[in-house]
């Protein structure tokens, strides 16, 4: 019997089958149409303006022109920032991690100190081929010139490989 839409029974999603049919109104062809929950969901899935989430899972790109706010974050892969695109941190620019096109920075402009802690640090070329400074925990901190150790702190003092000129 011919029902008015405010006396239909609502559907859930628990008791909603693949068969089951949507009524769409189709405002340029002045047509009533029907489609699908499963046809519904293909749409969708290979649509183009969709994300789709199952459970936990998101398939597709998200695209956000906004701010997302989130109480954590885990990222399985790599997060891209283009030019002069900053990773921020600290409650106003404090520290920022960034690339400008021809340099790349860590900028600290907060207060108090920037502290790379570590009981190893090690700063070598950009092909990581070469190292320049070497700092060790309880140990020597080493500084070399083109890839060979020149000065090398000790605990009786430093050690220097060539010639030290001193004033």
């Amino acid at each position: 019997a011919d029902k008015k839409i405010t006396q239909l029974t609502n559907i859930t999603g628990a008791n909603l089958a693949e068969a089951d049919e949507f009524v769409v109104v189709d405002i340029t062809a002045d047509e009533t149409k029907a489609i699908t929950f499963d046809e519904l969901k293909t749409a969708f899935d290979t649509g183009t303006g969709f994300v789709r989430v199952t459970g936990d899972t998101m398939t597709g790109a998200l695209n956000v022109e906004s701010t997302i706010t989130s109480d954590g974050m885990i990222v399985d892969g790599d997060v891209t920032f283009g030019d002069n695109d900053k990773a921020i941190f600290g409650a106003g620019p404090d520290l920022q991690i960034y690339h400008d096109g021809n340099n790349s920075f860590i900028k600290d402009s907060g207060t108090g100190r920037l502290s790379i802690v570590t009981s190893q640090l090690q700063l070598t070329n950009s092909a990581d081929s070469e190292v320049m400074i070497k700092a060790t925990e309880d140990s020597a901190v080493e500084l070399y010139h083109n890839g060979s150790k020149k000065i090398e702190t000790s605990a009786t003092g430093i050690d220097v490989t060539g010639t030290a000129v001193t004033d």
